[in-house]
């Protein structure tokens, strides 16, 4: 057992079994440095685990293998099956987001960048959007036996204009066993939320 994370706002957070596991976020503590005395800000790609029987954290930001995804906020973070999926979120002071997915293997703690679907385009850049792990449904056609991971809304500042951003309403599914991405058509009014 370690000392718990730095205090953070913006990360993702899942609970496997007793575990409650954060991945990345977005910090500002005081103590600073010569250029910010103030605070230290930045974003995370950092990884703990809550025991929450003994209320013990694990700091698990290193791997055995592979590379983490880069440091993000509002992004999200589900888990099936042992592994911890990570997807979109911003970053550079909200002036860059992403599109890219990331799979973190619980038991032999590996990272994996499945960022090049097999099948399918991930959706668009984005942060502060749904994300959730269901038995799969693709579209009214399509059914798969595995797991989805579902990406539904968010938002995206447009490039050069900081004070504008950009409203997604749509529902994208990846299928983790086929490593596709798909768009789903779904019957609701396409209004921003």
């Amino acid at each position: 057992a370690g000392p718990p994370p730095t205090p953070r706002w913006g990360h993702g957070m899942v609970a496997v079994g007793a575990t409650l596991y954060i991945f990345g976020g977005y910090t500002q503590t005081q103590g600073g440095n010569a250029t910010h005395p103030e605070c230290v800000r930045g974003y995370l790609n950092d990884l703990f685990a809550l025991d929450t029987g003994s209320l013990t954290w694990t700091n698990l930001s290193t791997p055995a293998s592979g590379t983490p995804p880069p440091d993000r906020a509002q992004g999200g973070l589900a888990e099936s099956d042992g592994v911890l999926y990570v997807f979109g979120g911003l970053t550079h002071f909200a002036n860059f987001h992403y599109n890219d997915l990331h799979a973190y293997q619980i038991a032999n703690r590996r990272w994996t960048d499945l960022s090049n679907p097999d099948f399918g385009r991930a959706p668009e850049p984005r942060a502060w959007f749904a994300m959730g792990i269901a038995q799969g449904v693709i579209s009214h056609s399509a059914r798969t036996a595995g797991q989805v991971l579902y990406v539904l809304g968010g938002v995206r500042r447009v490039p050069g204009d900081a004070a504008q951003q950009f409203l997604f309403y749509d529902l994208h599914a990846y299928d983790i066993k086929s490593r596709s991405w798909a768009e789903i058509d779904f019957p609701c009014p396409a209004r921003p939320r």
